[in-house]
Formats: structure tokens, C-alpha cells, sequence
């Protein structure tokens, strides 16, 4: 008796990039949004120069937390979770 394969009931990536909603790229935006007033607050004091490639990377590092976290929902999704 041969056990199941996951990979026939798991979504592929492509399928999950495919049925991101609008509420998905909500939270992509928002992550995004609440962490560059973050990067600059944290970068301050540091000169101008610092403090704006601060303010970029904690942007950054919030937009691939939103889109994690948005993968995650849309695979609950997909798989009925």
C-alpha cells in the first residue's frame, strides 16, 4: 500500500500567486505602509542619508512580510482551511 503524495492536494505556487485578492493586497499594503514611518522613526538621528535607506529597508522587510502572510491566507483558502 503506497502512501499519498502531498503535492497532489497542495496548491502549486503558481495557483496561489494566481487567486491573491483584494483583501490579500490589503495586507501586502499595509505591512508595507505601517513600516516605512517605522524605518524612518528608527533611522533618525543618524543623518538624513541614513535615515532614508532606513526607512527603505524596513519597507522592504514589510512587503515581504505582507506577502508572506498573504500566501498563507490565500493557501488556507485554496485548501478549504
Amino acid at each position: 500500500m503506497q502512501a499519498e503524495s502531498m503535492s497532489a492536494t497542495a496548491p502549486k505556487r503558481l495557483n496561489i500567486n494566481r487567486n491573491l485578492s483584494w483583501k490579500d493586497y490589503g495586507i501586502i499594503a499595509a505591512f508595507t505602509l505601517v513600516s516605512l514611518p517605522l524605518g524612518f522613526y528608527f533611522g533618525r538621528g543618524n543623518g538624513k542619508y541614513v535615515q532614508k535607506v532606513t526607512m527603505y529597508t524596513t519597507g522592504l522587510i514589510g512587503l515581504a512580510g505582507g506577502y508572506s502572510i498573504a500566501l498563507v491566507n490565500t493557501r488556507k483558502r485554496l485548501l478549504g482551511e
